[in-house]
């Protein structure tokens, strides 16, 4: 009897399990349906639970895409996968809380039915409605370690709403995790959607503001349309103004995307104007707004998009690079940890990179530039995942949560490590494959056909995804390798350097297969023949397994100045409490006329006396202005300096823009207007 409910418990167990796999899909299976429980046991592996909390030697259970258990020491339950992850670092599956997944272009032919007049309004889009991202884009992030991600439309101004989706491959059903979080908003137009207003700054702002305030009206009036028993003309039908009921009312978050401190800036401004819930999409430069940013509390998203090194190879081309740039290049790998150090909460997106694979480079320049570790894995994990509402599922490896996992060969954050795999709701996603040879060491080559060299030493060095190394010819200087390859699949290795040592214009590449302690293969010339080599190596490598990230930048104190430019300022310039001018020729512009040798008194930054011969009050800073003249302050009537945007051309008239809307402080004219 015992055995027998035995049996039967297990039968129900399986079937419970089944059904846990099964219960959410609502579409029939074609073909034979997966009753594969989804079980794995991830054993001996480093496993960082959550920021700050390690286990050695841990086991994580796994069935049907959920975390069962885990522990250090545990053994891996009967019947389960076992995936021996031994000298591996497991840490939770990442968040990227601004993600462009691609799947929002525009028709052809521009969207069609009750939109807006306007074709950069598009707030009626939806993520979840049209979910159709690029699985190419969903894979590059899946191999940085990214297993959930808020997918962000990028076309238009109003851009819609963003779902927060998991990057794995299943149907587009199961991946909406949560529909239509956030609305979408940003200041750069989409020249694919048309249209010719607004073609500036202060008209995008322009149009923000009046689609913000037409949403208001639009609940209003369709509210009196209801009420009145439709016993009237209804308003017009908007889908995009319907799409923004829920965002000025403050009950659905706005996701700002913004390319500059100013930027930052004014939707700060609108936000607080329009009562909306901001988000914050940041540039990089947040650095600049260090004390504006202390004591805020609305999440803050940043891009890890550091700029190369200007060119300064010669006098000529540093005359070319400004202040500005040379600042930034500087401070820009500093932001976030300048941030964590304000105690501003911030998430890390894979966004705004113009190659996704500076990403985890980036991360680690940004480490090593002071932001701590559990800082960065923080920002990756538990922040974003707390803001998009997921943080019961997500962000952290416990019992009960999704089995998303990055599984590296070691400190993702300090070494210069890869990511091995990726699980996403319990399924595993190769990234790499481990090498099945190791090349590095000193090698001694051999070669005896003519043109090439008798005997050359290879050596190579770091860590097994970035090998490095020289190569030597007899009685020459050693010449670095330009890029070294290892072919894991088929134990080859590929390495080129200049031909300069031999005699030959253009790249050598030296190609052969490792086995053990031989090398045997070809040097292809430029002049396309190949000569034949065989190596030994004569020397082990000693070095570590992966090589720690360094920075070679020198330590700087550059003090913090607004705006971070040339003629920025640590602090307004100090205003004497008493200033007393002598002897000058004043321009009162008033009754009084042109005074000669006449005295000006100011306190506190205001005039007080205009005479002759006044008594300079206690502490009172005097300058002597024999021959000079004062004048008031010069007003400049009519001017375009110090905007971020000059006209507004998109229509014939426009009365609504407001210059007031693109003043900018990163404005070299100011200081050149002060000069003059």
């Amino acid at each position: 009897m015992r055995a027998f409910r035995f049996l039967l418990g297990l039968a129900a167990f399986a079937a419970g399990s089944l059904e846990a796999q099964q219960s959410s899909r609502t579409e029939p299976v074609t073909g034979l349906r997966d009753n594969s429980t989804g079980y794995h046991a991830l054993v001996g592996a480093r496993v960082v639970t959550a920021p700050g909390q390690v286990l050695t030697n841990a086991t994580i259970v796994v069935r049907n895409g959920l975390i069962t258990a885990v522990g250090a020491g545990m053994a891996a339950p009967a019947g389960a996968r076992v995936w021996d992850l031994k000298g591996l670092t497991v840490y939770p599956g990442f968040v990227d809380a601004s993600a462009d997944l691609g799947g929002d272009a525009p028709p052809q032919g521009g969207d069609v039915g009750p939109t807006h007049w306007n074709p950069q309004v598009r707030a009626w889009f939806s993520t979840t409605s049209n979910l159709k991202d690029d699985s190419t884009r969903r894979t590059a992030l899946r191999s940085l370690g990214f297993g959930t991600a808020l997918a962000v439309p990028r076309q238009g101004i109003f851009r819609g709403t963003a779902s927060v989706v998991s990057l794995g491959d299943a149907g587009v059903r199961e991946r909406v995790l949560r529909p239509d979080l956030a609305q979408s908003i940003g200041f750069q137009r989409s020249f694919a959607l048309g249209g010719m207003y607004p073609n500036s700054a202060m008209g995008t702002v322009a149009l923000m503001k009046q689609t913000l305030m037409d949403a208001e009206w639009y609940i209003r009036a369709w509210g009196a349309y209801e009420t009145s028993g439709r016993s009237l003309l209804p308003p017009e039908t908007s889908e995009a103004l319907s799409a923004l009921a829920k965002a000025v009312k403050g009950t659905q978050p706005v996701l700002f995307e913004t390319t500059s401190e100013e930027e930052y800036l004014r939707a700060y401004k609108l936000a607080q104007d329009y009562k909306l819930t901001p988000w914050f999409r940041g540039s990089g430069q947040e650095y600049r707004l260090i004390d504006v940013l202390k004591g805020r509390t609305q999440p803050l998203v940043l891009p890890l998009n550091f700029p190369d090194a200007p060119n300064v190879s010669s006098p000529e081309a540093a005359t070319n690079v400004s202040l500005a740039d040379l600042r930034h290049w500087y401070l820009a790998p500093t932001n976030p940890a300048q941030l964590a150090a304000a105690g501003v909460s911030f998430a890390i997106t894979a966004d705004g990179l113009s190659s996704l694979t500076q990403f985890l480079p980036n991360l680690r320049s940004a480490v090593a530039r002071g932001l701590a570790p559990d800082k960065a894995l923080a920002a990756l994990t538990t922040v974003p995942a707390t803001w998009l509402g997921i943080e019961k599922t997500h962000g952290t490896i416990a019992a009960g949560k999704v089995a998303n996992f990055v599984i590296s060969e070691g400190d993702l954050f300090t070494e210069e490590s890869s990511v091995r795999d990726v699980w996403v709701q319990g399924r595993q996603y190769g990234i790499t494959r481990p090498p099945q040879i190791d090349p590095r060491g000193t090698w001694t080559i051999t070669s005896d056909d003519a043109g090439t060299f008798k005997t050359a030493t290879l050596r190579l060095d770091g860590p097994l995804n970035r090998i490095r190394g020289t190569v030597e010819m007899a009685g020459r200087r050693p010449v670095p390798l330009t890029s070294v390859r290892v072919i894991a699949e088929t134990g080859r290795l590929e390495a080129t350097f200049a031909g300069e040592p031999l005699g030959q214009e253009g790249a050598l590449l030296l190609a052969g297969s490792v086995r053990d302690t031989t090398f045997f293969g070809w040097l292809s010339l430029p002049n396309g023949t190949d000569a034949q080599y065989r190596g030994t190596r004569t020397e082990a490598f000693a070095g570590p397994a992966r090589g720690t990230v360094a920075v070679k930048v020198p330590k700087i104190d550059l003090p913090f100045i607004r705006p971070s430019m040339e003629f920025g300022r640590a602090a307004a310039p100090a205003q004497p409490a008493v200033l007393l001018v002598r002897n000058a020729t004043v321009w009162t512009q008033g009754s009084q006329g042109r005074l000669e040798n006449a005295d000006l008194l100011v306190q506190a930054g205001k005039v007080v006396r205009v005479g002759q011969k006044l008594a300079a009050p206690a502490g009172a800073v005097i300058v002597d202005a024999t021959g000079k003249h004062v004048t008031p302050g010069l007003i400049d009537p009519h001017t375009h300096e110090g905007v971020s945007a000059v006209n507004e051309s998109g229509f014939a008239i426009v009365p609504e823009v407001q210059m007031g809307d693109v003043v900018t402080h990163n404005n070299i004219w100011f200081y050149r207007q002060l000069a003059g």
